[in-house]
């Protein structure tokens, strides 16, 4: 089994970020389209 490089420095997190240009939702795409379907009792029974 591979062994892990985790070192403490990777974890650790500034006290304030600064996020004033930052852009709400830049990656936000939506990916399923809702529809609807008929299906027959047997289909569903299967």
């Amino acid at each position: 089994m591979k062994q892990l490089d985790i070192r403490e420095e990777y974890f650790n997190l500034k006290k304030e970020y600064d996020f004033s240009k930052g852009i709400r939702g830049r990656f936000y795409r939506p990916k399923k389209v809702p529809t609807t379907i008929r299906v027959d009792d047997n289909i569903l029974l299967f």
